[in-house]
Order: C-alpha cells, then sequence, then structure tokens
C-alpha cells in the first residue's frame, strides 16, 4: 500500500497545482462591490480617499508603462 501512496503523492499535487489556477477567480467582483459601497457611501472622505486610491493606481500604470516602451 505504501507504493500506492508514493504514486499519488505526485499526483495529488499536480492536481491540486492544477485545480488550483483554473478556478474563477472572483478578486474583480469584490473591488466592484467595494466601488459600490463607496459610492453609495455619506461620507465624503471616504469618497475622496477612494478616487485619490485611483488616481494614485492609474499614474502608477501609466509609469510602468513608460518604463517598459
Amino acid at each position: 500500500m505504501e507504493w500506492w501512496n508514493k504514486l499519488l503523492s505526485p499526483v495529488r499535487r499536480a492536481w491540486l497545482a492544477l485545480s488550483s489556477r483554473l478556478k474563477p477567480r472572483h478578486h474583480r467582483d469584490g473591488l466592484l462591490k467595494l466601488h459600490h459601497d463607496i459610492q453609495t457611501c455619506e461620507y465624503e472622505d471616504v469618497q475622496v480617499m477612494w478616487e485619490m486610491l485611483q488616481r494614485s493606481e492609474l499614474e502608477q500604470i501609466a509609469n510602468n508603462s513608460k518604463d517598459h516602451a
């Protein structure tokens, strides 16, 4: 029975690695929900902070694309 475990261990590891890559990613759904929650928030400072984060992220993306060009 030990030979069976030796055989299945690498197969199980490979299966777990493959299945974790094939799982749908719900990261974007979470960000969209967070964006909606922030937009409906009554506190203006929360909305200002979100805009600052978005602006900072867009600037970072623009700088990275300039560096790679």
